[in-house]
C-alpha cells in the first residue's frame, strides 16, 4: 500500500528504527479480528522474564510453556551477514550449538523478521510459523538488528 511505502522511506531515513501505526482499528474490529488475550500473554511472558527460578534451564522452559512454543536451538552467534536493501534488513546468522545442541550448527535467514531456521542443514522452522530469538540468560528478545558475534541465544518456534 502507499502508506507502507511512505513508512518504509521514513524508516530508512531514521536509520532503520521507527514505529508506525499503519492500520488503526476500532474496538469492534479488535474484538472480531485481533489476537485474543494478547495483553494477558504479554504480562505472563514478562513475569517469566522477571521471575526467579532454580536455574536458567527452568526459566527457559517456563518461557516455552507460557508461549505454547518449543525450543529449536541453543547456540552462540558465530557470524552475521547483513545488508539493508530497499528498506529491508536482509541476511543470515550462523550459530554454534550449546548445551543439548553442542556439536550442531544452525542458520537463521531473515528479512526484518526471522524467516527460516535450519539445523545441521535441515529446515526446522519457517514462516508462517514464528521464529524468535531470546538472550540465553536474560530471555530478552534478540531482534535481527541486535544480532552480534558471541551473543548466546535460544531460538524458539
Amino acid at each position: 500500500t502507499w502508506t507502507e511505502r511512505l513508512a518504509r522511506v521514513q524508516t530508512v531515513e531514521m536509520g532503520a528504527s521507527a514505529l508506525v501505526s499503519i492500520y488503526p482499528a476500532t474496538g469492534k474490529q479488535l474484538q472480531d479480528y485481533g489476537i485474543h488475550n494478547i495483553v494477558t500473554l504479554s504480562e505472563e511472558i514478562g513475569k517469566v522474564i522477571r521471575g526467579t527460578y532454580a536455574d536458567e534451564q527452568e526459566k527457559r522452559q517456563a518461557l516455552v510453556e507460557v508461549t505454547d512454543g518449543f525450543e529449536l536451538f541453543q547456540g552462540k552467534i558465530l557470524d552475521v551477514e547483513r545488508e539493508v536493501k530497499g528498506g529491508f534488513n536482509l541476511g543470515r546468522v550462523k550459530l554454534s550449538g550449546l548445551n543439548s545442541d553442542a556439536g550442531s550448527e544452525a542458520v537463521v535467514h531473515f528479512q526484518n523478521e526471522n524467516l527460516i531456521a535450519e539445523k545441521d542443514g535441515q529446515v526446522i522452522a519457517m514462516t508462517p510459523d514464528l521464529i524468535c530469538m531470546v538472550d540465553l540468560e536474560t530471555l530478552t528478545p534478540v531482534t535481527t538488528e541486535s544480532l552480534k558475534y558471541g551473543k548466546r541465544v535460544q531460538v524458539m518456534g
